[in-house]
């Protein structure tokens, strides 16, 4: 096989894994692209025991990484198709392909926030399809429109990374200043305090705020990860539900009969659900940005639900495509039990309850934040963890079912977990949905599921942004070491104040893109100075 198709066909990987490829895949083809990438490389360069070897080698590194938020610390897909085909093609030992595949990692999470930040012109021209009711524009815009930048910023420069090889790496590496990567290194550790700041200002409320300091304190000093605040929030947000939020002098709505409930009411079809369901664990974060985060893929979700409830009423699809085109960011299995019960509210909806766009977005804001902090960390350091140390383990034996056992493992898993949490969320949804929007059981219930969700973002806080100082001060002979003295007033002491800033400004209506400049100009500034790391 030619070195150019050879080029093509794994930039092509690439950039799809990044950009085109199902959402569900993304569990096996890309966070286990050195595994995948090192059998295809094998195949076509005719070693597939060196393919085997390469592939498990790389991967063992970046076996522990998650994605938060959108936000990784390394990009094991660009360090895996990219990286690990250029050490293969230069015939170099597994130890340095590792090194490779790691270089390009960390260049690949500078190019994530380019292709988010101009995902946020799609965000734009959705808008305009949704005031016209279009719901197939915003299936161009969520599924097709971002394939343009995934092409610029990912196919054409692995391609010419490839096809040039290694050397080009070098070149590129040893030109940058050293100025250039610390500052890029600096902005990256503030860049996840924007996505968390705009998830505050969805939960946000003063007398919740002990749900966050809780999480938070959990995190930095008790060294709980998410799974256990989670599971701690859970408790606390039951305990406020029950004796603290519960008003037992406000009478219980009747609960409607049978009859009561079909009584007007626009039944879905299965194949419309189904369709739903089918388009969030596919396209659901295809249009991931800055802005709105995986809002555009929801809305996409829900167009099959809206085109069934509104087919001749233009009007109507505009106001129920508008409350969806919001920001919205979870975790893409746990979370379509979101879609499934927004499905079940459109649908009360159109048969005439009294429901309000906040309402719905209420309980979809009090929802993507636990179900997120336990997705992430129960298919990520989990779930994926076990299926890719074992398929590792078969690959370093020289076994090559091992990277199509992490494939079929993955994707079997993402594929049910995701299609009962959605239809869990849409009967259970269904039938109490009027019983807990009538008198204070709505107002209880958001305010349980926002401080959940405040208690792990909390969490999230804490371990999610990994900005520090490496300032010393002279003090006579010695010198202190000033982020020594910052952890002991409080630990994540600059982590926290940096969350608050972004947070005081997406508060204060300044638009996602405005801050993201902010970011880089004081990331930049921070490391020239010496003052951020």
């Amino acid at each position: 096989m030619s070195l150019l198709f050879h080029a093509i066909l794994m930039s092509f990987l690439a950039w799809m894994s990044k950009t085109g490829a199902p959402m569900w895949t993304k569990w096996s083809l890309a966070l286990g692209a050195p595994l995948i990438s090192g059998v295809l490389n094998g195949i076509i360069l005719g070693n597939i025991s060196y393919g085997l070897e390469m592939g498990a080698t790389v991967m063992l590194v970046y076996i522990g990484v998650t994605v938060i938020g959108g936000t990784v610390v390394s990009d094991v897909m660009l360090g895996g198709y990219l990286g690990v085909t250029m050490s293969m093609i230069a015939g170099v030992e597994p130890a340095v392909g590792i090194t490779v595949a790691s270089t390009l990692g960390l260049l690949g999470t500078l190019i994530s926030p380019v292709e988010k930040t101009l995902n946020t012109i799609w965000v734009a021209q959705a808008r305009k399809y949704a005031a016209k009711g279009d719901t197939r524009g915003i299936g161009l815009m969520n599924v097709v429109a971002p394939l343009l930048w995934g092409f610029l910023i990912y196919f054409l420069p692995g391609f010419i990374l490839i096809y040039f090889g290694s050397g080009t790496l070098d070149q590129i590496l040893n030109a940058a200043p050293m100025w250039v990567t610390k500052g890029l290194a600096a902005v990256g550790h503030l860049l996840p305090a924007l996505g968390l700041a705009m998830l505050m200002n969805l939960l946000y409320s003063g007398k919740l705020v002990a749900f966050f300091i809780i999480g938070f304190g959990a995190s930095v000093y008790l060294g709980l990860g998410v799974t256990p605040i989670a599971i701690f929030g859970v408790a606390l947000a039951m305990l406020h539900y029950f004796y603290i939020g519960k008003d037992d002098s406000s009478p219980e709505a009747p609960a409607a009969t049978a009859a009561e409930e079909k009584t007007g009411l626009i039944r879905l079809e299965k194949s419309d659900l189904n369709k739903s369901w089918l388009l969030w664990i596919c396209f659901g974060q295809q249009c991931y940005n800055f802005e709105i985060m995986q809002g555009v893929g929801f809305c996409h979700a829900m167009t099959p639900i809206i085109r069934r409830l509104y087919p001749d009423d233009a009007e109507k699809r505009r106001e129920a495509l508008e409350r969806h085109l919001v920001y919205y960011n979870t975790e893409n299995n746990f979370g379509a039990a979101i879609a499934g019960i927004t499905a079940s509210m459109e649908e009360e909806i159109a048969g005439g309850a009294q429901i309000s766009s906040a309402a719905i977005n209420s309980i979809k804001a009090a929802l993507m934040g636990p179900l997120a902090g336990i997705g992430d960390t129960v298919t990520q350091s989990l779930v994926k963890t076990v299926f890719l140390g074992i398929a590792c383990d078969m690959a370093l034996n020289g076994s090559a079912f091992g990277p199509v056992f992490f494939i079929l493992t993955m994707s079997v898993y993402a594929l049910i977990l995701s299609n009962r949490a959605f239809y869990l969320g849409y009967y259970s949804g269904r039938t109490s949905i009027l019983r807990m929007l009538s008198g204070r059981r709505m107002k209880q219930v958001t305010e349980a599921m926002s401080g959940l969700g405040l208690m792990v973002l909390g969490g999230l806080v804490a371990s999610s942004i990994a900005v520090s100082t490496p300032l010393t001060i002279a003090a006579g002979e010695t010198s202190v070491v000033l982020q020594d003295v910052l952890n002991a007033v409080l630990p994540g002491m600059l982590p926290l104040i940096a969350f608050l800033l972004i947070y005081r400004l997406v508060n204060k209506g300044v638009k996602p893109v405005r801050i993201i400049l902010i970011i880089f100009v004081v990331g930049f500034i921070g490391s020239l100075l010496g003052i951020l790391a």
